[in-house]
């Protein structure tokens, strides 16, 4: 039997300009606008449009000083000035992937009143020489890093309740 996908709901997706989002010229910055634009597309509600029609802006900076890279973020609906977020936020300079994530993650819920899963992981089965073992990533499927080394065949890896901890059946 073929499987059949219907889309509903009130319409297509909600265009978002990040036109007034300002960034440093570091690497750590440059990584944080990238990943935030490839967050919001890949979460399915936004088309970024960069147009000053759109329907939702965001501005604000992402600036690197003394150590931590600091996003200020100041979202709103364009046609009613309803401000989504307007808020800092920091991490260190080398989490800038994660700092997006969480960015995007804010702009979801409050646009959308969902949760965002930009800073999902995920885990997996993988193999590398033939050898099965667990590895976890990102939901953009960067940071893939290896859990397991005994090549030992494994099934079903499920998250515990509070997400903090790893459930797999192994034949080890």
């Amino acid at each position: 039997e073929d499987i059949r996908i219907v889309k509903s709901g009130s319409g297509g997706k909600i265009s978002l300009s990040l036109q007034g989002m300002r960034v440093g010229g570091g690497h750590a910055e440059k990584q944080f606008y990238s990943v935030l634009e490839q967050d919001l597309v890949r979460s399915g509600w936004f088309a970024i449009v960069n147009k000053p029609t759109s329907t939702v802006q965001a501005g604000g900076s992402c600036t690197q000083e003394g150590g931590r890279l600091a996003a200020a973020c100041d979202v709103r609906n364009a046609q009613t000035g309803k401000r989504y977020v307007s808020r800092v936020y920091t991490e260190t300079p080398t989490r800038s992937r994660e700092l997006a994530h969480t960015v995007a993650d804010a702009i979801v819920e409050a646009v959308k009143k969902v949760s965002g899963i930009a800073s999902t992981r995920i885990v997996l089965i993988g193999s590398k020489a033939g050898k099965k073992d667990l590895f976890v990533c990102g939901a953009d499927g960067a940071d893939m890093v290896q859990l397991t080394r005994d090549g030992a065949p494994c099934l079903s890896p499920t998250w515990s309740p509070r997400g903090d901890s790893l459930f797999y059946t192994s034949f080890h």
